[in-house]
């Protein structure tokens, strides 16, 4: 771990976590109001993309003898923009993608720079928030009946590409306020696959804090556990998941901004056949994939990663011979959020 910046400026109710880089920063929780659904009404965030899209082609057309000192004067002065820009052209990281969901307001004082607010006020980020929210609603909706119905089976996430898992403590969070019962006594385990390390070690820590004496999900039996993981690889997530009982229990996958935005279609579909054939019928696998439209366009043309568009109904394709059937669609400009069944 780096230099230790702690946040001298806590929210009341919020619990925190460092970073591998010493920072100290606030742990997701999407019940508390510093991290509320932020979707303006219709008309504002129509005219909100409308924005976005005409800057990002505006910045498309600047001449690479201008782009260039640009791009450095933005790494200089944005920690969230650096990020992203320093992405290459595979993927946004998992803590990266988590700077950009605590918004404005969450950011702290170890992060934040002056573009910071902008950005975080920006529509990608609040995308991104938005896209987690939608997330780990599919996820509690899918999950409620099963545990309901199944008292002693443990519970097992799956959490592919995830970075510290915000979305998996988030449903274990919501399914424990809205039914304590749920969880009580029932082993709860988060098995986070992932290529880089930080963003689960981040959340292993977020769990931590949350498990505290007086947190949220303190006196629950849950553990979360890192596992090297590259999609491409797919034998390899065969070998993690022989390891693990995933027949006793009640199964969640999710990858959200990971998979299915970042993967191409021969790795998606044959990550789904894995785990469509290592998990027990009724598992369900919340996706998020990225739109084909003009704001996802717009924002392709100067990213320095590439996703994959791609829609709900050609995942079906990808997703159906190996038994997954599409149970539920959360769509929004520039993410949707696809629930799946495993039928097989």
């Amino acid at each position: 771990m780096g230099p230790i910046i702690p946040e001298k400026n806590k929210q009341e109710g919020l619990y925190y976590a460092f970073t591998e880089n010493g920072v100290e920063l606030p742990v997701i929780d999407l019940n508390h109001a510093a991290f509320a659904r932020e979707a303006p009404p219709e008309p504002e965030l129509a005219a909100m993309i409308a924005r976005a899209v005409k800057e990002q082609r505006r910045n498309h057309r600047l001449p690479s003898c201008l782009r260039k000192p640009m791009d450095l004067w933005i790494r200089r002065n944005s920690v969230l923009l650096g990020g992203m820009m320093s992405s290459g052209s595979r993927f946004l990281g998992g803590m990266d993608t988590y700077l950009m969901k605590l918004g404005e307001a969450n950011l702290g004082q170890g992060f934040r720079k002056k573009l910071d607010a902008r950005v975080a006020a920006s529509v990608p980020a609040l995308s991104l928030r938005l896209r987690m929210h939608h997330a780990v609603g599919l996820m509690v909706q899918a999950m409620r009946p099963d545990l309901a119905g199944e008292p002693d089976r443990p519970l097992c996430f799956l959490n592919i590409a995830g970075g510290p898992a915000s979305d998996s403590l988030n449903t274990v969070l919501a399914l424990h306020r809205e039914s304590p019962s749920l969880l009580e006594g029932r082993p709860t385990r988060i098995h986070l696959l992932d290529l880089v390390p930080d963003g689960p070690a981040f959340g292993q820590r977020a769990l931590q804090a949350l498990t505290g004496p007086g947190a949220p999900l303190a006196g629950l039996d849950i553990e979360m556990e890192y596992h090297p993981y590259d999609w491409r690889e797919p034998l390899s997530l065969e070998s993690i998941l022989a390891r693990l009982d995933l027949d006793a229990g009640v199964v969640g996958v999710s990858s959200e901004g990971g998979l299915g935005d970042y993967g191409t279609d021969e790795e998606v579909q044959a990550n789904l056949e894995v785990l469509s054939r290592c998990s027990p019928r009724g598992t369900t696998a919340v996706v998020s994939l990225t739109p084909d439209n003009e704001v996802t366009a717009a924002y392709h043309r100067t990213a320095a990663f590439r996703t994959f568009p791609r829609t709900p109904e050609f995942l079906g394709e990808l997703a159906g011979p190996s038994g997954w059937r599409t149970a539920a669609i959360r769509t929004q400009p520039m993410n949707v959020l696809v629930s799946l069944e495993n039928e097989k």
